[in-house]
Parts: C-alpha cells; structure tokens; sequence
C-alpha cells in the first residue's frame, strides 16, 4: 500500500458518506421490525363451544439467543468411534424441536397447572403432547413452530410431502 496517497479535497468538491453508513440507521433497534405471533389451528379436535371452529394457537419467533440456550441444552458430548480420545457434539434433534415448540408456544399456556392436571401429565412437553396426541398433529406444529422460527423445511421432507 503506497504511503503517499494525497487524500485532500478541494474546497469545491462535496464529500458524500457512502451508502452503507448512510443506510446503518436501518439497522438501529426503533427501526428493526420484530417478528409477529402466528396464529394456527394445532388441531381440529380442540373447537371453540361459541363458534365450533378450532381453536387457534399463538406461536412466537424466539431470539437467537434463546435459540442458541435451547439448542446447547439438547446436545451432548460424544466420543467418536474411531478416535478414543475426540469428542464431538450431538443435539438430540426430537429433543430440540420439542423444546422450540414448548418455548415458542403462547397460547395456550403450557405451564398452567389446571390444564395439566386436566390431562393428568406433569410439565409443558407432556402437556403438548398430551393436546397433540393424534397421528401427525405433533410432527405438524413443530414444523409450523420451525417455520415461525425461520427454518425452511428441507427439499427432501418437501418431496415426501408431495408424494403423499
């Protein structure tokens, strides 16, 4: 790099910031948009009495943070099989998605006692299970809870879903 680069400016010419620090006021907290809560239908079998229709969940998008907290809570330390003495880590991902789910969901309040005793289970993971016990119902809201999340489902489970 040459040392010597004249870097004055006339008194006619105007300097002008480039765009990327001009636009940095996008990136301040008052003008990032924050995510909204989706509201979905877990299940066809839990219906509003007034109305008949199913009641609808609220799911939120969590922060990365909270994200990153849930994923290391899932995940262990393994021994490769090949190297006695190197580890590498695992996330239980059922365990995951169960967790993203529970911590994503707003409504209904999976740790209210009542409704837990109502369906005699102990903890929110039971108590979504126990609201979503019927075939796919569970596998459905995760992926919408994913979704919520912005995980996009793999190309793989999109063709699965298409042959079905």
């Amino acid at each position: 790099m040459d040392a010597n680069i004249d870097t004055t400016v006339s008194a006619n010419e105007t300097i002008t910031k480039p765009a990327q620090v001009a636009s940095m006021a996008a990136f301040m907290k008052g003008n990032v948009k924050l995510p909204e809560n989706v509201k979905y239908a877990a299940t066809d079998r839990i219906t509003d009495p007034s109305t008949g229709k199913p009641v609808e969940w609220e799911i939120k998008a969590l922060p990365s943070g909270t994200i990153a907290k849930l994923r290391e809570k899932c995940s262990r330390m393994v021994k490769l099989p090949t190297k006695k003495t190197y580890y590498t880590q695992m996330t239980d991902q059922e365990k995951y998605m169960e967790a993203l789910a529970v911590t994503s969901t707003v409504f209904p309040d999976l740790n209210d006692a009542t409704l837990q005793d109502s369906y005699g289970v102990i903890g929110a993971e039971a108590l979504l299970h126990a609201l979503l016990c019927v075939g796919g119902e569970y596998d459905d809201y995760a992926a919408k809870v994913a979704e919520v999340n912005g995980y996009e489902p793999d190309m793989d489970e999109l063709k699965d879903n298409a042959k079905n």
